[in-house]
Formats: C-alpha cells, sequence, structure tokens
C-alpha cells in the first residue's frame, strides 16, 4: 500500500472549508434536498414516538440558554441539548435514509446542523439556502466516504457493530456552516473521532429505545466538538493513518483509505449511493421486502394461499435480524421475518402496522420465511421466492424503490410527508405541509434557512 503524504482527514478538512455551492453537481443537490425533507418527514411522525419526549424533558430539565428550537414542541433549549432532542425525533421511525455503506445520513446530520444554524443566527449572522445545502452536502459526502473506505456496512454488521458514520457527517456539517478554516475543521474532525460511541449493536439486540436515543448523544457531541475546536481545543489529526486510527481500532478487516479521497469533490458518492428508504424497518432486509411485494401484486397471489417465502440474502443481512418472536417494537423494526411477513400480507410496513398486538396471521405468515445465504448476493438488491397453490414463483429486483438507480421523486416524498404528518405529536396541517414541501424543493433561494425550523414548529405561530 502506498504512503500517504498526508492524513486523508487534512484532505477532507480542506474540501469543506474550500467548497461551495457553485462546486455542487445538481444530482448531488437533488439528493440533499430529498434527504433533508425526508428527515424531517419521520421527524414529524417521530414526535409522537416512545423515547421522544422523555428525551425532551430531560434536556429541557437540564437548562441553560434558549440557543436552538426542538422541533415540532417549540422548546428552545441550548445548542447541544436541542440537537440531542431532535436526534432521536428523526430516529424513530428508523425509516431515514441511509448511504450503501456510510449508514444514517440525515438522521444525524439535520438535527446538529439546523441547531448550529440557530447559534449562528443568534450571533447576528443568517445561514441562506445555499451556504445550508453546501454544509449539508459536504457532511453527507464525508459520511459516505469514509464509510466507504471501511465498508461499515458490509463489514461493519458482519463484525457485529453499529455501522455508523453518523459523527463525521454531522460534525464537518457544523464545522462548514460555522465557516471554520483549516485548523479548527481538522481539529472539529478530531475531536468528534475521540469522543465517537456509536458503535454499539446491542442496543437493537435487545430492542430497547437507545436504538433511538443513541442519536441525541451523536448530534449533541458533533455540536460540542465543534464549539471546543472554536475556542482552540485541539484534536487528533491522524485519525485515518495514526496508531489508533479508525480502521486500526473498528475495521481491522477491511481498508481501502484512497475512497476517503478519490474523486473528493468531483464524484459524489452521497449522490450515488444514498437511498431513501419506502418501508419503516432496518434497510438491510427493504430488497427482499421489494422484490416480494413486486412478485405477489405481479402474479395476483392471495397471501392466504402462501405456503413457503424463500429470500436469498448475503449472511450480513441476516444475523442481527433472525428474530422470529419479536416482542418490542424496536424488535419488529428490526426483525426480517415480522417484516417481510408484513408485506406478504399488507404491502406495506409504517407506523399503523405497529399498533397493537401480532395478528394470527402475522404469528402464521413468519415460520414460512426461510432464508438462503449467499455471499455473492448484494445488501441492496433483492432476490425472492414464493411457493403458493402448489406453484412456485421467483422475482429478482436489482434496487429497491429509493436507491439512486431505482429513484423516487417529490410526488412519492410528498406522500411519505403526508402519511407522517398524520401520526405527529402535534397537528400539522395540510397548509403547513405544502409550504414545508416547497421550501425543500426550492431551499437554496431561502435567504434564512432557518424558516425550516418554523415551518417544523406549528406551536410557534
Amino acid at each position: 500500500m502506498a504512503v500517504l503524504s498526508e492524513d486523508p482527514a487534512v484532505s477532507l478538512a480542506k474540501f469543506v472549508v474550500e467548497v461551495r455551492f457553485e462546486n455542487l453537481d445538481p444530482a448531488v443537490v437533488q439528493m440533499a434536498k430529498h434527504s433533508i425533507l425526508d428527515t424531517l418527514a419521520i421527524s414529524i411522525a417521530g414526535s409522537s414516538q416512545s423515547g421522544v419526549r422523555e428525551s425532551i424533558e430531560v434536556m429541557r430539565d437540564l437548562g441553560g440558554e434558549p440557543d436552538a428550537t426542538v422541533w415540532l414542541f417549540g422548546n428552545r433549549l441550548p445548542v447541544d441539548r436541542a440537537a440531542f432532542a431532535n436526534g432521536p425525533m428523526a430516529r424513530a421511525l428508523d425509516m431515514g435514509d441511509v448511504h450503501e455503506e456510510g449508514g444514517h445520513v440525515g438522521e444525524y446530520i439535520l438535527p446538529s446542523l439546523l441547531a448550529a444554524a440557530e447559534l449562528k443566527k443568534k450571533r447576528g449572522a443568517l445561514v441562506s439556502g445555499k451556504e445550508f445545502l453546501t454544509a449539508y452536502v459536504a457532511g453527507a459526502e464525508a459520511l459516505s466516504r469514509i464509510g466507504l473506505a471501511c465498508r461499515a456496512i458490509t463489514s461493519g454488521t458482519t463484525e457485529r457493530k453499529n455501522p455508523q458514520m453518523g459523527t463525521f457527517g454531522a460534525v464537518i456539517a457544523v464545522a462548514k456552516i460555522l465557516e471554520f478554516d483549516l485548523p479548527k475543521t481538522q481539529n472539529a474532525l478530531g475531536i468528534a473521532y475521540s469522543a465517537m460511541g456509536s458503535f454499539d449493536s446491542q442496543m437493537y439486540h435487545d430492542g430497547t429505545l437507545m436504538q433511538r436515543v443513541h442519536h441525541g448523544f451523536v448530534c449533541a457531541d458533533a455540536i460540542t466538538a465543534a464549539l471546543l475546536a472554536e475556542r482552540g481545543v485541539t484534536g487528533p489529526t491522524n485519525i485515518f493513518t495514526g496508531q489508533g486510527n479508525l480502521f486500526q481500532l473498528f475495521y481491522p478487516q477491511f481498508r481501502d483509505i484512497r475512497r476517503i479521497t478519490e474523486g473528493l469533490g468531483v464524484f459524489w458518492e452521497f449522490a450515488a449511493g444514498n437511498m431513501i428508504k419506502p418501508y419503516m424497518c432496518c434497510k438491510c432486509f427493504h430488497s427482499s421486502m421489494y422484490a416480494l411485494d413486486l412478485l405477489i401484486r405481479e402474479n395476483s397471489i392471495n397471501p392466504e394461499d402462501i405456503g413457503e417465502i424463500r429470500a436469498v440474502v448475503p449472511p450480513m443481512a441476516y444475523f442481527t435480524n433472525a428474530n422470529y418472536s419479536p416482542k418490542t417494537m424496536v424488535d419488529r423494526q428490526m426483525s426480517a421475518p415480522w417484516s417481510i411477513a408484513h408485506i406478504a400480507l399488507h404491502g406495506e410496513l409504517f407506523l399503523d402496522s405497529y399498533a397493537g398486538q401480532d395478528s394470527p396471521e402475522i404469528i402464521g405468515m413468519m415460520p414460512k420465511i426461510e432464508f438462503d445465504f449467499d455471499e455473492a448476493q448484494s445488501m441492496w438488491s433483492g432476490k425472492v421466492s414464493v411457493r403458493a397453490n402448489d406453484r412456485s414463483y421467483e422475482r429478482q429486483a436489482d434496487y429497491c424503490i429509493g436507491h439512486p438507480k431505482n429513484p423516487i421523486d417529490w410526488h412519492w416524498l410528498q406522500g411519505k410527508l403526508a402519511a407522517c404528518c398524520r401520526h405527529s405529536a402535534v397537528p400539522f396541517s395540510g397548509e403547513r405541509q405544502a409550504r414545508l414541501l416547497a421550501a425543500a424543493q426550492s431551499i437554496e433561494k431561502l435567504r434564512d434557512c432557518c424558516e425550516l425550523i418554523d415551518l417544523m414548529t406549528p406551536t410557534s405561530s
């Protein structure tokens, strides 16, 4: 392996400092807009979920300066605590966008970034829509590239880690929006690395609310790391090549450091690999669910006639999700058999699907689902077979809806937004939905990106 002249963290920091809205490819701007609206939509529905209000109450009770807003509810909290409060709201549905290797994107970046924008406004400077989009893309691009360099999803899940690069994405976005120079950006990135704590996967295995609340820590840590760097606190620079680097400590089985910087600012990995979720469950089995739904619809199969469902999956898509008897809502969100059974019976999976106890139909369908392991099977393509009425059916879906190669559009996102608003903790009118959609479609025209926060806070007007 060639010796690098400098740690890729330095190159990333230079990119963050230098990138401008005019440098962004239209495709990555569009992906960022979709990601932002998608995250705001799922946060609206997330506001009514367990663990969210409790997180807000704890942050409120800690007190402090009213720097930034808690979405939907309108509380004003210190900037890091507002980011903490909004993090679980964005995470609760497990329906946020996911990069193929970087993991979740908007759930981490947006709570931190909007809180930082409010802090900057309090200091007397507005963040324009173009500046906001540029910071968002910078964070999402860094997150995506670091994930690709260590294969955070495909190797991390195999090693039973929580494969998330959100810490990097969030802190880089905040550093950009606060207009840090190169040394401050490097230090913010290094401090955030020192504070990383998002690798725990046991919260998923045990079906706990930390699956949601842990996002609060990541979002708050990004703010804290940036503010420390702003005051002159230094952080490690060689976080990808030093003795205690990311790969050495967390991803020893795979490293391709060139993926962090190769084509940086020219080819946009975020746009190429970011996926919008159609189903409210772990992304690892969305492709199987999508292929199954297509198969059933195309062949007019009556779910009552199904005798067997077989899904071909890579081993890493299965190991955490083979739960045939989920007990909690989080268990169900992480259960491949439960989620696939629900698609077979109903063709969709959203909040209404989790209401009450499991039906006899769901309980009866799960044992019919089997998994075949194939190392060559892509995580993001689906291959299923169904036996019904003594006939066998097969379906391959190369890309689930929401993948860049099977993209959604604004109309699709509008439908997701409307569905989410029906589950808001506070009334969210159709008129406000329309204004939020319009704002997301033309973020670059906003004089003040905090207009998004105003639209997300019905209690404020």
